[in-house]
């Protein structure tokens, strides 16, 4: 096998000189104004299209030029280039001459290399030229790949007017999806009226047939009353009125026979969209190295969700420890860093994660995402403009100082970027932003101090000032929140002991007060914010050992807990949720709308309700 290769290796590198010299090349490809001299047999043993010219008889099979048609010159340079050396510099700007003339050529595997880039570089305000482009060119799975994206960003997509732009085939082909995310079936109706206004006297006819898309029961009563039916385009249609007319009688039940339901093909199908809800989610290890569990929990009903189970309580093995959750604004949901109980617990340190990982909902599991540029556990996280900071934490724990190091990182581009580092090293500490700045809150230093400080970080230039004012106790291990032109931290815990106030603080004054204290002795660490309240969930408590025969010792027992408290950011008070979250954990938590529908309902937390 070793000659075999050495064989192949000195085979390639003979047609690349050949290539590159011209040597005993017998025919020249033209595309705009390049030329290319290259060898037939090279390019028929590479490409279908050419072994079907070279070999069927037809003129260009004997002609020393060929002219090949709708291909660029830089296309044509690139892709001769491919076939002899295996690599093709791919840009945004090039992508689609290039995947032009790949289709043509029948490269499959550039084709299939080139629709994985235009996907990955999806962005809201370029998908819909890519949908109609790879509707255009029938390239199915980047097609459909597209157009799930389109889907999941539809309500986006008609604030920006861009769904105007797609033919008449392919939106029809949207508005009808069950799949397509929007909260209310009134988004769809407005597309289809954006639709159609975009070219009123051309897309009129289209209407009807649109109309009949809309998911009419979905929609309130009084919106089909003062905006529908007010439309000419559906009260000067007998049969959009028709719809109308039964849409209502079904509403009310009332009126309505079999066969007038499936005549007119009433659709009551919720959207994917309209099964979002806020929850509060949950992580950690699972059932592998590389696997991260995934649950939540809707506060509101008590409905607990499991995706991906929690490792075994009794299974250290994939265990992690100091990870952070990290939600966008976007709402894509990021597993950042930590360090795996037994890299660390069974030997005098180990090293931490640089993996990050992003939850895909509708596949149900976690995708790799880049890797962080330096390693971190117990690190601060913070989302901001739909970018994901990670502030400080270790890289080595225990027994190592804390990193100064910082990071942000960008899902467009699939990036970690390096931002200045902290004034110090800091780990166990909380971050929250506020208009322009991150504020970092509490943590360790590189000395073990428990710290009062709090660091402000300027996202516009990149530079850190200390806020004069601090914390009324030094914390480490504690959760910060923006709610109402306020910040406001809890939880953790210092030397002396565990922390329960509430510290609420202004940027605009530069001052402090106390909120209402967490009403019960433990140190908690997993806080989340949905709405107007912060949730806690569990956490430890330590109580006196007690001997079979009652006596008191003098040793500790640590106990978790997983129960969910709630604060109340209005009223500045506290309630309690539920007595146990099965599948909660109290280590960290996040909150993000998340689809119920690809989620399994697990009943559990609902019986263990208070």
């Amino acid at each position: 096998m070793a000659v075999m290769n050495e064989q192949q290796q000195r085979l390639l590198l003979g047609l690349q000189e050949m290539f590159e010299t011209g040597l005993l090349s017998d025919v020249t490809l033209v595309a705009g104004n390049s030329r290319v001299s290259c060898h037939r047999n090279v390019l028929a043993a590479s490409s279908p299209y050419f072994r079907a010219m070279f070999t069927s008889g037809v003129c260009e099979s004997e002609q020393r030029e060929v002219t090949l048609q709708d291909v660029t010159g830089e296309a044509l340079q690139e892709l001769v280039t491919y076939l002899y050396r295996g690599d093709v510099t791919v840009t945004n700007d090039n992508v689609e001459g290039l995947m032009t003339a790949a289709s043509m050529l029948q490269l499959d595997c550039l084709v299939q290399f080139l629709e994985h880039h235009m996907v990955e570089a999806l962005t809201v305000d370029n998908c819909v030229e890519v949908l109609a482009y790879a509707d255009f060119h029938n390239l199915a799975n980047m097609r459909q790949a597209v157009k799930e994206f389109v889907m999941d960003h539809f309500s986006e997509l008609l604030e920006q007017d861009t769904l105007p732009l797609l033919p008449a085939d392919v939106f029809t082909e949207l508005i009808q999806a069950d799949e397509l995310n929007v909260d209310e079936e009134e988004t769809v109706y407005e597309a289809v009226l954006a639709w159609v206004q975009h070219d009123i006297e051309e897309r009129h006819k289209h209407f009807t047939k649109l109309f009949d898309k809309v998911r009419l029961p979905l929609l309130s009563r009084e919106y089909v009353r003062t905006d529908v039916l007010a439309n000419p385009l559906v009260s000067r249609d007998p049969y959009c009125r028709g719809l109308v007319t039964i849409s209502n009688l079904y509403c009310i039940g009332q009126g309505l026979d079999a066969a007038s339901v499936e005549e007119m093909e009433v659709n009551v199908q919720r959207r994917h969209g309209m099964f979002n809800k806020p929850l509060l989610i949950f992580s950690g290890g699972a059932g592998s190295q590389n696997e991260r569990s995934f649950t939540a929990f809707d506060p509101e009903t008590k409905e607990g969700y499991l995706s991906i189970r929690h490792h075994p309580t009794f299974d250290f093995k994939y265990k992690i420890d100091h990870y952070r959750l990290a939600v966008t604004q976007e709402g894509g949901v990021y597993f950042v860093g930590g360090i795996f109980f037994d890299h660390y617990h069974f030997q005098d340190h180990g090293e931490a994660m640089a993996a990050v990982l992003r939850y895909d909902q509708r596949e149900g599991e976690w995708k790799p995402c880049a890797s962080m540029n330096s390693a971190r556990c117990a690190q601060a996280v913070c989302s901001r403009n739909n970018k994901v900071f990670a502030f400080g934490g270790y890289s080595t724990y225990p027994g190592f100082p804390p990193l100064e190091s910082c990071e942000v990182y960008d899902p467009e581009v699939d990036v970690w970027s390096v931002v200045d580092n902290m004034p110090v090293g800091v780990a166990h500490h909380a971050a929250a932003a506020y208009k322009d700045c991150i504020y970092l809150f509490g943590g360790i230093d590189d000395e073990g101090c428990h710290l009062n400080t709090v660091l402000c970080y300027h996202s516009n230039n990149d530079t850190w000032t200390l806020v004069k004012t601090q914390m009324s106790a030094p914390r480490a291990d504690c959760s910060a929140f923006t709610f109402n032109h306020k910040m406001y931290v809890l939880g953790g815990s210092n030397q002396v002991c565990n922390l329960l106030s509430v510290e609420v603080y202004d940027p605009e004054t530069n001052k402090w007060h106390h909120g209402e204290d967490f009403p019960d002795e433990r140190k908690f660490t997993s806080v989340a914010q949905l709405g107007s309240s912060l949730y806690v969930c569990g956490g430890v408590r330590q109580s006196m050992r007690r001997s079979a025969a009652g006596l008191v010792s003098r040793r500790l027992s640590t106990i978790e807990t997983k129960d969910l408290y709630r604060y109340d950011l209005t009223s500045n008070t506290w309630s309690h949720v539920t007595r146990v979250l099965e599948h909660g954990s109290n280590v960290t938590c996040a909150s993000a709308m998340m689809s119920v529908r690809l989620l399994q309902q697990s009943t559990t937390a609902a019986k263990h309700s208070s």
